[in-house]
């Protein structure tokens, strides 16, 4: 058995990460994660974007051969090591599904 990985990017799903990050920022802050967000959205002069703000914000800055070129390096990467690290966790009785995702994103935590 060897683990497909499916790789997930999008400006949507950028725009729901840093929604979602928003929504629990006084914890992010807390606990001192080091937060990184689109130019123009600074959350100390204003916690109140609309997700039409982020969405243009997001948009100013996407760049989707940079997300396609991160999957290439990511998919070489991992053929390198899927079988080994496969077998390895089977020896310690893990219940493994046969695909896994991984959601590329560029800002939140």
């Amino acid at each position: 058995m060897k683990i497909k990985i499916e790789y997930k990017y999008s400006i949507n799903y950028e725009v729901e990460r840093i929604l979602n990050t928003i929504k629990k920022i006084e914890w992010y802050e807390k606990n001192q994660y080091r937060l990184t967000f689109p130019e123009g959205i600074n959350l100390k002069n204003n916690k109140n974007y609309t997700k039409d703000d982020i969405r243009k914000a997001v948009i100013k800055e996407y760049k989707e051969n940079q997300y396609k070129d991160t999957v290439l390096q990511l998919q070489k990467e991992w053929e390198l090591i899927a079988e080994r690290i496969t077998n390895n966790l089977l020896l310690n009785n893990l219940n493994l599904k046969k695909e896994y995702a991984v959601f590329l994103t560029k800002y939140g935590q």
